[in-house]
């Protein structure tokens, strides 16, 4: 009898446990890999609602700043709008020769005469140099902040008119002098009825 005869079955017996064995350490690599992956994978949920969680907080706290912000704004925005209005009422009114010298001079019609020349395509020089002496007259009669503000307000205009006039005889472009006539006019209405505000008072 052959000596692989004799070892037959303990030969068959040894391939078998080889193959058992090959097949056990292939299933343990692949149970391992999987569960590694697994863990991989728990890790990376565990950062992604870790992530998530840390902007949700950022994005309500950012936003509960916001709110307190805008509650904080509107109530100093009704208050400074109150504090105007209160400071608006306290504002002294033109003093007795100020207000006078404005209603006998009658600025206001001095530059509408202005500016209507000046839409017409005539020279206003004259009118703006009558105007801007009794605005130098309304200068030397200034008593308080209110006459001061007026004073510089007919100042602005006439500034304006003097402009648009130059413009109109160097021929500059029509719209720049029609823009500054318009500003002039809406300033007047403006001056008109804060002239009327503080001296009916």
């Amino acid at each position: 009898m052959k000596r692989t005869e004799r070892n037959k079955q303990a030969y068959e017996e040894d391939r078998k446990l080889e193959e058992q064995r090959y097949y056990n350490e292939r299933d343990q690599r692949r149970e391992q890999q999987l569960e590694y992956e697994n863990e991989r994978s728990r890790r990376s949920k565990k950062w992604l609602v870790a992530v998530i969680v840390i902007l949700v907080a950022i994005v309500a706290i950012c936003l509960t700043f916001f709110f307190i912000h805008k509650h904080n704004t509107a109530p100093n925005d009704t208050e400074s709008t109150t504090h105007e209005q209160q400071t608006d009422n306290k504002e002294p009114n033109a003093s007795n020769d100020y207000q006078q010298q404005t209603q006998s001079s009658d600025i206001n019609t001095q530059i509408n005469n202005a500016k209507e020349k000046i839409e017409n395509n005539q020279n206003s020089e004259d009118i703006i140099n009558n105007l801007q002496q009794k605005i130098d007259g309304l200068k030397n009669n200034e008593h308080n902040a209110t006459d001061k503000s007026l004073t510089e307000d007919f100042q602005q205009q006439a500034d304006k008119l003097k402009e648009a006039n130059n413009a109109q005889l160097n021929n500059e472009d029509q719209s720049k002098v029609n823009q500054l006539l318009t500003d002039i006019d809406q300033k007047l209405n403006t001056i008109k009825d804060k002239i009327n505000s503080l001296f009916d008072n």
